[in-house]
């Protein structure tokens, strides 16, 4: 089994309650952005959820406006990392 989709499991086996699934989303979202060269890894993951669940799927848009609108804020080398991490989950 494929590390993202041992992920996907195992988070998807946890009693979350109420929104907290969705918090999923950010995290990896984070994680992502942290990393110096963009890891698929996260992508993978968000992408596994978002196509299971509909609310997750609107989570990460959601989230990925919110970065989009926060550019607006960056230098020019964050700005080019969350453009290129936008760009990659959107492919997903």
């Amino acid at each position: 089994m494929l590390d993202y989709l041992d992920a996907f499991e195992k988070l998807s086996h946890l009693d979350l309650r109420n929104n907290q699934d969705r918090e999923i989303i950010h995290v990896c979202t984070y994680c992502c952005l942290q990393e110096k060269i963009f890891n698929p890894y996260y992508a993978f993951i968000v992408s596994k959820f978002s196509t299971t669940d509909r609310k997750l799927m609107l989570a990460l848009q959601y989230n990925l406006w919110d970065r989009l609108k926060d550019l607006k804020e960056l230098d020019k080398s964050s700005k080019e990392k969350s453009r290129t991490t936008c760009c990659s989950f959107n492919q997903r």
